[in-house]
């Protein structure tokens, strides 16, 4: 694979006037090398040794930047020029010159390429094309990948019929062409080649905009029979045309490729355009149905006419067509794993409701969150509980299944690509809206410098600006994936875009009246509790509020507290908090705003905040005290620290769990599995002052051993409740 970068140059050479040969000498103490294999374009032939040139490459210096003076090798048909580059650091521009002795002038080569340490850039049979004449055919090549994985940018083959070029990782290419007219082809191994007729070069002069957008519909090979389909494609009755970069292929009963259509140009008054297929087939009477792709949306929609296929068949004409109709329905496939899963929507069901969009999952769905809010699915009541009651578009969501789920699909019309996402600064849940893969470097140009790091649940890749590329493992965002990016700044997002889209930090809202969310967070955990304020019922009747705070106080909202009405017999009403974060162990507080009197009461009791963590239930809600008669009620004080430790973690058979107590309290310990069920109390009554260690084998409250994962310890006081994750393994 090539893997220069081709730089588009400003200037076609730099000509002047030398008494003698230059002496460029190139520099030394240098410890990186890399190879290239080169012809150079000169005069409609090749510049050879006959009359002893000077061919030399440079860094970013210039003359006095010398990497490498050629060799020339007399290598058959053409030969070709060798050079040895030198550098200290990878990534610089390597530019190319020559002296010519005939016109005594020094000639600079229109391409250049990035420096890489061990790279070989050509062989003896194929070197690289260095040219300074402006002649060429210029380009953009994009790809769609309907089915991953998505095929290399820089293994396109763009070729004029004499000289072939791969492109940049952006996809621009350069064809150094003499004048004429070519038929101009893209290739690329897994996608339908694509060719372009008719494309004039003039002398001197650069034709441009000669782009390629090659999809990865192959049409299957070694068949006997075949068919031709002349047909009019309609997208909510308009015409899909051949311009910018529209697609139809034809599939059998596999969804195997039986053939991409080719365009043919309206032709008044004989025919408007229409579709030509051939149709390829190894059967009779297989069922072919259509797919389209329509580059204004960026979408692939199936269209709702099938045909069977006929060998030496015609169906339509170009004056009377088969009509097709695409069907903008699409529906989203996603695999679900068991525990979490990150996820993303790139179509607008009719109904974003949580009960009608995760219907499907039950009961194996257990608890579906975005970056604020949160709902858990409560199989023994058949009911959605939390604060997360609609799907957003742009959001991504995590959710835990108890066991896989292959196929989860999801209906609607696709979420327009050029739809902006805002970020904030700091983290971002986001959905990725395209229909296809793109590479970083496409997916978020919108955003680029100011874009930290983006990453999946398992994969991920940061921006290093300067010099200004991607590192990671994390190489393209593909439908279906959640993903959380990180923003040094805020901005728009937009997929595919070129252009920046930042946008100013806008002012706090006033709903709620008293308190904001942070943004940029990536984490979060669930809390369910009953609130007694003078020891009464505390609900979310007559605009009473709710919320956690971090340490921070009023300007680090973490979680603003949903009511969730009482449903007898199975459970009173209780407050459900998503609570956000970025790191675990934070101390997290609470306040409540009692609307009747119009005033903010606080509690000393908090809980430490552990990410994924679900503490309490409909059924067994945490209980949070407040006084209305409590001092400073405005004010967040922090209880004093209570140490919790547990030892060995991960464990088996057996671990204990220690803390220590400033003074006699009440005291209670208990384990919830991650669905926040209790297992077992180990603890529950008066401790003294002073270190206390507690042992747990494994059993539940029935004596019975659980089954390995993750659990937690929960310890309440009466000011404090603190919780610790532990691992057991069997």
């Amino acid at each position: 694979m090539k893997n220069y970068i081709i730089i588009i140059m400003l200037c076609l050479c730099s000509l002047f006037l030398a008494a003698d040969p230059p002496d460029w000498q190139p520099i030394t103490g240098t410890e990186f090398s890399m190879i290239l294999f080169a012809r150079i374009a000169y005069n409609d032939s090749f510049l050879t040794n006959e009359n002893e040139p000077v061919v030399a490459a440079f860094g970013p210096g210039g003359d006095a930047d010398c990497r490498a003076i050629a060799g020339w090798q007399d290598y058959d048909p053409d030969g070709f020029w060798y050079y040895n580059i030198v550098g200290n650091i990878n990534g610089e521009t390597i530019t190319f010159k020559f002296y010519d002795a005939d016109i005594d002038s020094v000639l600079e080569c229109l391409q250049s390429y990035e420096f890489q340490n061990n790279a070989n850039i050509g062989t003896p049979s194929e070197p690289e094309l260095l040219s300074v004449d402006t002649s060429m055919i210029s380009g953009n090549v994009s790809l769609c990948t309907i089915t991953p994985p998505a095929g290399n940018i820089q293994d396109v083959v763009i070729s004029n019929g004499y000289y072939s070029v791969q492109p940049s990782i952006y996809g621009h290419y350069q064809l150094p062409s003499e004048p004429g007219s070519y038929i101009v082809t893209a290739t690329l191994t897994g996608y339908n080649p694509e060719t372009i007729a008719d494309v004039v070069v003039l002398q001197g002069q650069a034709t441009e905009n000669i782009d390629f957008n090659l999809i990865d519909w192959e049409t299957l090979s070694g068949t006997q029979y075949n068919m031709v389909v002349m047909a009019q494609v309609l997208i909510t009755g308009e015409p899909l045309t051949g311009n910018g970069y529209n697609h139809v292929a034809a599939f059998g009963p596999d969804d195997d490729c039986r053939g991409v259509a080719v365009w043919q140009e309206p032709n008044p008054p004989y025919w408007e355009g229409y579709w030509f297929f051939t149709i390829v087939s190894n059967t009779e009477a297989d069922t072919i149905s259509f797919q389209v792709y329509d580059s204004s949306s960026q979408s692939v929609y199936d269209c709702l006419e099938t045909i069977v296929f006929e060998n030496d068949a015609t169906l339509g004409s170009p004056s009377d067509p088969l009509m097709i109709n695409a069907d903008l329905n699409v529906t989203q496939y996603i695999d679900l794993g068991s525990a979490w899963n990150w996820i993303s929507f790139n179509v607008h069901p009719p109904d974003t409701a949580i009960e009608s969009v995760f219907g499907s999952l039950e009961p194996y769905v257990y608890q579906v969150k975005n970056q604020a809010q949160s709902v858990i699915y409560y199989e023994s009541i058949d009911t959605w509980l939390g604060d997360l009651t609609q799907i957003s578009d742009g959001e991504s969501y995590l959710i835990y299944m108890s066991e896989a789920y292959n196929d989860f699909s999801l209906e609607g019309v696709p979420v327009a690509t050029d739809t902006p996402i805002s970020l904030t600064a700091d983290w971002n849940w986001i959905a990725y809206y395209p229909q296809l893969i793109n590479d970083l470097d496409t997916a978020l140009s919108s955003v680029v410098p100011e874009v930290i790091q983006v990453k999946t649940q398992a994969q991920s890749a940061n921006y290093i600006n300067p010099p200004g590329y991607w590192v990671g493992d994390l190489l393209q965002m593909e439908p279906g994936t959640g993903y959380k990016i990180d923003m040094s700044s805020p901005a728009q997002l937009i997929y595919g875009s070129r252009e920046s889209n930042h946008q100013p930090q806008t002012p706090p809202t006033d709903d709620p009246p008293f308190w904001e969310l942070i943004s940029g967070t990536q984490y979060s955990m669930v809390y369910m509790a009953n609130i007694l304020l003078d020891s009464e019922v505390f609900t979310g009747d007559n605009g009473n509020l709710a919320a956690a705070f971090g340490e921070d106080g009023d300007s680090d909202c973490r979680s603003i507290a949903s009511w969730q009405p009482p449903n007898p017999p199975h459970y009173d009403g209780f407050w459900y908090f998503t609570i956000i974060g970025n790191a675990n162990d934070d101390d997290i507080f609470f306040n409540i705003y009692d609307a009747s009197a119009d005033e903010v009461y606080s509690t000393q009791q908090s809980i430490l905040f552990d990410d994924n963590a679900t503490i309490g239930s409909p059924f067994e809600p945490e209980t949070l005290n407040f006084s209305s008669s409590a001092q400073d009620n405005n004010e967040i004080t922090p209880a004093a620290a209570t140490d919790m430790h547990i030892y060995p973690n991960p464990w088996n058979p057996l671990t204990s769990v220690s803390f220590t107590l400033e003074s006699s309290q009440p005291a209670r310990l208990s384990v919830y599995n991650l669905r926040g069920q209790k297992i077992i109390t180990l603890i529950d009554e008066i401790l003294a002052e002073g270190e206390h260690i507690t042992p747990w084998n494994g059993n539940d409250d029935q004596n019975q051993p659980v089954s390995s994962g993750i659990y937690f310890f929960k310890l309440t006081l009466p000011d404090k409740i603190l919780t610790q994750k532990t691992l057991l393994l069997k």
